[in-house]
């Protein structure tokens, strides 16, 4: 299980360093009879220390920074933005130079704060995602509803729902020859379409629950 492995890696590897430490969770796309929910155990092979690893097939993968603290109370009063904020940082600076469009998992990045009690075998942790907030509101002209898409449409959204290559988001676009999804940073590549076919993109996420009182969890 994921906390004993973490709880051996404490005491064995990390002793009382409590520096921050890559990690990367899973998420399946789309379960809608359950509640959010992000694997971070070896048995769905949702967690790795360092290097780079496969994305599980049918997953989509999350980065993420895993802090191991020395004492439950640095846990309960840390500051969790002290934590955060470099991310926070990270996830604004991928969408600054567009690494967010080639790497989309860049901005479900997600921290954990974790006190491992070795002697009673308890774990007690907070985790946290950053949100970037806007200083003004955003304004939407129009919106545009998915219910009523040609077949075409469907049939592309159920490919990309069976092919699940580990990439959260898409964009889901008609051209003069129908329907097709495409990466997010084929429009910055392509430097936008014309003005017939931007009224024919939609971007796609891939939501890990569809339940109402979770809305755009990915």
């Amino acid at each position: 299980a994921f906390w004993s492995q973490l709880g051996d890696y404490k005491l064995h590897t990390l002793a009382l360093s409590d520096e921050p430490h890559d990690i990367v969770g899973y998420y399946n796309p789309f379960h809608s009879y359950q509640s959010p929910v992000m694997y971070l155990d070896a048995q769905h092979e949702g967690y790795r220390w360092s290097g780079s690893s496969a994305v599980p097939s049918s997953m989509c993968a999350c980065p993420g920074t895993v802090v191991c603290l020395n004492t439950r109370e640095s846990l309960c009063s840390g500051d969790v933005k002290s934590y955060s904020a470099p991310i926070a940082q990270g996830m604004w600076d991928s969408i600054v130079d567009g690494q967010s469009l080639r790497t989309p998992s860049s901005l479900c990045h997600f921290i954990l704060l974790v006190y491992c009690d070795l002697k009673s075998y308890k774990y007690y942790y907070r985790i946290a995602s950053p949100v970037l907030q806007p200083r003004e509101g955003v304004c939407i002209a129009s919106s545009q509803s998915l219910v009523g898409l040609d077949p075409g449409a469907c049939r592309v959204l159920e490919s990309m729902f069976r092919d699940r290559s580990g990439i959260p988001c898409y964009l889901l676009v008609r051209n003069d020859s129908g329907w097709k999804s495409v990466a997010l940073d084929e429009m910055q590549r392509s430097n936008g379409w014309g003005d017939s076919q931007k009224e024919h993109v939609h971007v796609v996420f891939w939501d890990s629950c569809g339940r109402q009182e979770y809305p755009g969890w990915a």
